[in-house]
């Protein structure tokens, strides 16, 4: 991380489009020069994926990702 590479909460809230347009210009050019928060924002993105993932299962009465339902009843 450089002096100039932003925190973790402004990573996410421009990850989540919740940054102001002017910030989110300029931290759009930082991300396109800058490797090690690109490689951040991919791990960042995949661990939101993976919640999405595991809410729906949880909402759809999975008990795990595998498969398996919990007994009813």
């Amino acid at each position: 991380m450089t002096s100039t590479c932003p925190a973790f909460p402004t990573l996410l809230a421009w990850l989540e489009n919740d940054l102001p347009e002017e910030e989110s210009q300029l931290l759009n050019t930082h991300v396109a020069d800058c490797d090690e928060c690109r490689e951040k924002l991919t791990l960042m993105s995949a661990v939101q994926d993976a919640g999405r993932v595991w809410q729906q299962a949880r909402r759809e009465g999975l008990c795990c990702l595998s498969g398996v339902r919990r007994p009813t009843g």
